[in-house]
């Protein structure tokens, strides 16, 4: 017997693949650093001289500063 997939049902799992192995953005790739590390996002703030809350949107979102990270 053979499965028929739809094309929506093809769209979706090949976009389900590409989420799958798609790069980490930044943030996380910190996050997973910090936590290895054994550091709160407080501790990395005060060692980066930054904000808990800035370590926090970095790593929930990717986006970076450039310039505030100077």
């Amino acid at each position: 017997m053979t499965i028929q997939f739809s094309f929506w049902q093809r769209i979706f799992h090949s976009l389900w693949e590409m989420k799958k192995s798609a790069p980490e953005h930044l943030g996380k790739k910190i996050k997973k650093i910090r936590a290895f590390n054994g550091m709160t996002q407080e501790e990395l703030a005060l060692a980066i001289n930054k904000t808990r809350s800035m370590v926090s949107h970095i790593e929930r979102t990717g986006e970076v500063n450039y310039y505030t990270l100077k």
